[in-house]
């Protein structure tokens, strides 16, 4: 899991695992006690519970794998986790977990500045869908020109100024690969 920034994108969320580190103090869990990892406090659709054997208790931890599709839509998450004993009693939820889940890859529209068949400088102009990083002229594929000045206006809008080749009759492109680019680092 991803918890230097507390976000999880697509890439990230295809499946992930979700350590469950046991208590060390105070009521310990032992062989045959159950835990469970819930989502926004409560159990997931198909429940992530696992029966505790002695190897879980000599690590010390249990790791649960989740799926994308088990997250649910976009947005704002929280993961906790609770112990069962064997007589049926349980023990506090555990400190959440608080993540943001967004798996919509940002989309870019390519845009320029001119409205006709030109001869000088043409500015082009990357939208975002939503905020990017890591996206710079390197990114960028131009055809039938020479890239100039990469400009970041925002952290949606991108410019770079391409210079037609010389005595070149034809269209001037410009490309973006795709994944080059995130919503957040």
């Amino acid at each position: 899991f991803p918890s230097h920034d507390r976000k999880m994108n697509d890439s990230e969320s295809t499946t992930t695992t979700f350590r469950v580190t046991l208590p060390t103090t105070g009521s310990l869990a032992v062989a045959g006690d159950s835990v469970e990892l819930l989502l926004d406090g409560s159990s997931f659709t198909t429940a992530k519970k696992v029966t505790l054997s002695s190897t879980n208790i000599t690590n010390g931890y249990v790791d649960f794998t989740v799926l994308k599709a088990e997250l649910g839509a976009d947005g704002s998450k929280s993961l906790t986790a609770k112990i069962t004993d064997v007589a049926g009693n349980t023990g506090t939820v555990s400190n959440a977990v608080a993540f943001t889940l967004d798996t919509t890859v940002p989309t870019v529209v390519i845009t320029d500045d001119k409205t006709t068949t030109t001869n000088g400088n043409i500015t082009y102009i990357f939208t975002f869908s939503e905020a990017v990083t890591g996206f710079d002229a390197a990114d960028i594929t131009v055809a039938n020109g020479t890239k100039g000045t990469f400009t970041t206006v925002s952290s949606t809008v991108y410019t770079l100024v391409v210079t037609p080749n010389t005595n070149f009759e034809g269209n001037v492109t410009v490309d973006v690969a795709v994944k080059v680019y995130r919503d957040w680092e």
